[in-house]
């Protein structure tokens, strides 16, 4: 996930690069929710480990998002886990 909107690769996604991925993929959220909602560190930086943990915890499948959205299924994964 991280390797996909990481743009400047150093391995975990910044606000900026959300702000990014939300206005190319056309979605309508708020950053700073999004990352009170996936940031266990506070750091303000997303690493694979805290996408996971998210994703566990509110049990959406990644496997099924693949199936649905094929090449934008990290983004469609992350924006199910989001809602």
């Amino acid at each position: 996930m991280v390797k996909t909107f990481d743009k400047n690769n150093d391995g975990v996604i910044d606000k900026d690069e959300v702000r990014e991925m939300f206005a190319e993929l056309k979605i309508p959220r708020d950053v700073d929710e999004f990352f009170n909602r996936f940031d266990e560190n506070n750091d303000e930086k997303l690493d694979d480990k805290e996408i996971v943990a998210r994703g566990r915890k509110d049990r959406i499948s990644e496997r099924r998002s693949r199936r649905r959205y094929g090449r934008f299924a990290d983004a469609a994964h992350l924006f199910l886990v989001f809602q």
